[in-house]
């Protein structure tokens, strides 16, 4: 059984799992409330870096992960590794969210690109 609570798979796969996988539903035509996008942060003392490599990811101090549907402003998974202090919590949430609706719009465009081309 694969475990998904695992490292690795908070940080760097499960948020492109995410994406990946509502992005193939809305192409599939399976009617959904919205898009959902995933992106994770980690932390390295007072700093904060969106989307880890795999090296910063191993030494990072705690990791962060939002799935998020911008339609209804509503987070559908917040997985938090490590100890994160209240204000670092809010700051990244947002930073996640903001990215999140930044990713929505890239793979809406993309939907609109396909649904164009297949129609021609």
């Amino acid at each position: 059984m694969l475990d998904l609570t695992s490292s690795c798979f908070i940080s760097g796969d499960l948020p492109i799992i995410i994406s990946c996988a509502s992005l193939a539903l809305a192409d599939a035509g399976i009617m959904m409330c919205d898009l959902v996008t995933s992106v994770s942060v980690s932390c390295f003392g007072k700093n904060i870096v969106i989307d880890p490599t795999s090296d910063e990811e191993a030494w990072q101090d705690g990791s962060l992960m939002v799935a998020f549907m911008l339609a209804r402003k509503e987070i559908t998974q917040l997985t938090l590794t490590r100890e994160w202090s209240d204000g670092k919590i809010t700051n990244a949430v947002e930073l996640c969210m903001d990215a999140c609706s930044k990713l929505g719009d890239i793979l809406r465009d993309r939907l609109k690109d396909t649904a164009t081309l297949t129609s021609e």
